[in-house]
C-alpha cells in the first residue's frame, strides 16, 4: 500500500500505511521486518522534512531491548544509525544561523554618556 501510495503522489498516506505495517508486525513477533519498515517510514519521513520526526523514530529504536544487547542484525542497525547520521546532518545543514539570545543594543554616538543631565 505505502508503494502505491507514493506512486500515486501521496507520502503522507505511505508513511502512515509504513508505520500501520511495522505496528502490526510488532505485534505479530515479527521485530526484524517492523524494524526494517521503520527504517523505511525514518527514511521516507527525512525525505519529506520531517528531520525531528524522524530522529525520534530511530532514537526510539536504537533504544529498544534487542538493539541495545545486540540480538538484532547488525546490518539492521548499521542502516539506522547511518540514516540518524543522515537526518542529524540533514537538520544542521538546513537551519538558519542561530541569534544571539541577547539583545543588540543600538549604538550611541561617540562622546555620549549612559547618565542622563539633571537640570
Amino acid at each position: 500500500m505505502a508503494g502505491a501510495c507514493l506512486h500515486l503522489g501521496r507520502p503522507d498516506e505511505a508513511l502512515r500505511h509504513l508505520t500501520r505495517s511495522a505496528e502490526l508486525d510488532l505485534r505479530h513477533g515479527v521485530r526484524f521486518d517492523a524494524f526494517c519498515t521503520y527504517s523505511s517510514a525514518a527514511r521516507l519521513s527525512l525525505d519529506l522534512g520531517r528531520v525531528e520526526d524522524c530522529i525520534a523514530l530511530l532514537d526510539s529504536l536504537l533504544a529498544e531491548p534487542d538493539v541495545t544487547t545486540g540480538e538484532l542484525d547488525d546490518r539492521l542497525i548499521a542502516q539506522l544509525r547511518l540514516t540518524r547520521a543522515r537526518a542529524l546532518h540533514t537538520g544542521r545543514t538546513s537551519r538558519p544561523p542561530r541569534r544571539s539570545s541577547s539583545p543588540s543594543r543600538p549604538s550611541r554616538p561617540a562622546g555620549t554618556t549612559t547618565r542622563e543631565a539633571t537640570p
